[in-house]
């Protein structure tokens, strides 16, 4: 699986040497970044799902550095392999900034091509449910109201109407 000078670049050593720091690290995420496939299962993702090239480009080097943090902060359980794991990070990060820049269309099930369906995912699904659960826990009841209008796409100035906002 080495694609580059130094160790035999397993799941396991990847996880080691990113966990360890380091040169190690460097040289795990730069195989990562150079490891061939993966940058282009991320690009035709972001592409069939309305980006460009340079969106795909910086959802994969902001996926790396969340794929690297998350391996530091002991977030991989190991149920799937650290390559299904990137490209399930970059999927995510990729409908939050659509969904942030208000261009969020939802996926078909044949989107996933499988990755989605491993239990890394399932568990990245999870702890994104469970966050947002605790955080509609801490909002009012009319946010919450006005969340659940914008979520069944009224228009704002609907909402402003229901809700009695002027302006």
């Amino acid at each position: 699986m080495a694609n580059s000078p130094g160790p035999d670049w397993t799941d396991e050593a990847l996880l080691a040497a990113v966990q360890n720091g380091g040169q190690v690290r460097e040289a795990a995420l730069r195989h990562l970044y150079l490891l061939p496939g993966l940058r282009e299962a991320v690009f035709r993702f972001v592409l069939e799902n309305g980006g460009n090239r340079s969106d795909a480009q910086d959802v994969f080097q902001e996926a790396l550095v969340l794929f690297d943090r998350n391996l530091r902060e002991g977030r991989f359980e190991g149920k799937s392999t650290l390559k299904t794991y990137f490209v399930a990070i970059t999927k995510w990060h990729w409908v939050g900034l659509r969904r942030q820049q208000g261009r969020y269309v939802e996926w078909e099930p044949a989107q996933y091509d499988g990755a989605a369906e491993s239990p890394e995912v399932e568990t990245l699904r999870a702890e994104h449910r469970e966050l947002l659960a605790e955080a509609m826990g801490h909002i009012g009841e009319r946010c919450r109201e006005l969340l659940r209008l914008y979520q069944l796409d009224y228009a704002m100035e609907e909402i402003a109407r229901k809700m009695g906002y002027s302006g």
